[in-house]
């Protein structure tokens, strides 16, 4: 997976040193370093996707390792250093997480999630109250198809209605008939 936010490249690794980078800035010729943000620490993990909260304090991962390590690791920053505070299971034994989306807005984020079944795989959510969140299942992939991917979609600004139009216009001509008699 790779995004850009705030300008920078973030991306994950499931080779070498498992875990997510930074490339800072956007890169424009060949020859640029990315630096390793935090490491998933076990050869056996393998990161997925993966997001930010806007102060860039807060992350998780989408791990799909077949384990008891497989799943939605939270990751916080204190300010020098990255730490795993736990993982979040996805309501089935060693099976992880690939596809993730998470709300921000509230009190307590909740996370969105694909899980890595072989087939007939899951949407899930969990809204993160602490280690012990349960996934709830939205979804179930029908025959011959499974979710991989998954991110919000922009909300849709509604148009005014005729009536709300037509309302806005008769208290127009009605506000300017006032102010010509007086």
């Amino acid at each position: 997976m790779i995004q850009d936010i705030g300008g920078n490249l973030y991306f994950s690794s499931g080779a070498g040193t498992r875990g997510i980078y930074l490339l800072s800035g956007a890169p424009t010729t060949t020859g640029n370093t990315a630096t390793l943000l935090f490491s998933s620490s076990t050869s056996a993990s393998s990161p997925y996707d993966f997001s930010f909260n806007s102060s860039l304090t807060l992350a998780y991962v989408a791990d799909d390792t077949a384990s008891a390590a497989g799943g939605i690791q939270r990751w916080d920053f204190n300010g020098s250093t990255w730490s795993l505070t736990y993982t979040l299971g996805t309501g089935v034994a060693n099976i992880g997480a690939r596809g993730l989306a998470v709300d921000f807005s509230g009190v307590s984020p909740v996370i969105y999630a694909t899980t890595a079944e072989a087939s007939a795989d899951r949407l899930i959510s969990i809204t993160d109250t602490g280690a012990g969140s349960v996934a709830t299942t939205l979804a179930t992939a029908g025959p011959n198809t499974i979710f991989r991917g998954l991110d919000f979609a922009p909300v849709a600004v509604p148009e005014p209605s005729g009536a709300a139009l037509a309302a806005l216009a008769f208290a127009s001509l009605l506000a300017r008939r006032i102010l010509r008699r007086k």
